[in-house]
């Protein structure tokens, strides 16, 4: 079974330095709670079939960028990893002097933690990543100024 979380929010931060930021994955750790590092595999520039890897509360895991539309659209999933395998998307969109975010996740849960996860989901994932958009509108709104 598949658990889909989307969020839209705006951010004062271009486009551009929105795009960078998501593509940054150095800078996951500082609004995903449960990352304690995280380092590109390939070389820089990111692009289409550039790989990173997290360290983070369930092990490491290897992700790859699938889709990279520049200040557009990135999309990233897990390949690599155990416990809960995330298909994530940033559409971004300039509006009234703003970027809009709409950030969308879809996480799969394998092995063990399958049978968990209708509970977990619900009780803790979701209300941690009402935290981590919190964070990450933060950590945006801080580039601007």
């Amino acid at each position: 079974m598949k658990y889909n979380y989307q969020n839209i929010f705006y951010t004062s931060t271009s486009l551009t330095e929105t795009f960078n930021y998501a593509t940054d994955v150095k800078k996951r750790g500082d609004w995903i709670l449960s990352i304690k590092s995280a380092q590109l595999l390939t070389e820089e520039p990111v692009k289409l079939g550039s790989r990173f890897e997290e360290d983070g509360q369930t092990g490491k895991m290897v992700l790859e960028f699938v889709e990279l539309v520049n200040n557009k659209r990135i999309r990233y999933k897990t390949i690599e990893g155990k416990g809960v395998f995330a298909d994530i998307s940033w559409d971004l969109d300039s509006k009234d002097n703003q970027t809009k975010i709409h950030l969308s996740l879809t996480l799969t849960p394998k092995g063990f933690i399958k049978i968990l996860f209708p509970i977990l989901f619900p009780l803790i994932i979701k209300p941690n990543m009402k935290k981590e958009f919190k964070l990450l509108k933060d950590e945006l709104d801080k580039i601007h100024f």
